[in-house]
């Protein structure tokens, strides 16, 4: 290890940057062949859902650098930047949907970007520790109801 990584944190990074290149690589693909920002924001949802194999593996390394990144200001700087892309891609769909007429005009993207980015975090965060009332599915309900409230289509006269 101590070969290619001199410490702890660079471990850390590195996992961090595979984890989330190849979780960017593999949406990338589906996401773009939907033209509609709802539908995309919905299967953006479901392709962050903590299911068992490589996307919970990709959460587990989330959770490890969340708690790394508390006590050591060094690695926020590439927390960021990866956190950032998630939440702009979210609020992009948004304004799209705004732009397009299929989300009603009031919405304020960026403050649904950190709302369901939070909402999903903790919900992802207690179906890896196995919260009682919490699995996959539970997440994802909730989450799509909270899509559903916090997006209203815009009314027609």
């Amino acid at each position: 290890m101590h070969y290619h990584f001199p410490g702890k944190d660079d471990v850390l990074r590195a996992a961090l940057t595979h984890a989330m290149d190849r979780a960017f690589a593999r949406q990338s693909a589906p996401l773009k062949e939907l033209d509609d920002p709802r539908a995309r924001l919905l299967l953006l949802i479901d392709m962050q859902l903590p299911r068992p194999g490589e996307l919970r593996a990709e959460w587990s390394v989330w959770v490890q650098f969340w708690a790394e990144a508390m006590i050591n200001p060094d690695l926020r700087e590439i927390h960021d930047q990866y956190y950032s892309r998630w939440r702009r891609a979210v609020a992009k769909n948004v304004e799209q949907g705004i732009e397009r007429g299929g989300i009603a005009a009031e919405v304020d993207a960026d403050e649904f970007a950190h709302q369901l980015t939070a909402l999903t975090d903790g919900l992802a965060i207690r179906v890896l520790t196995d919260s009682s009332g919490c699995d996959v599915e539970r997440m994802r309900e909730l989450v799509v109801a909270f899509v559903d409230r916090a997006l209203p289509v815009p009314e027609t006269s």
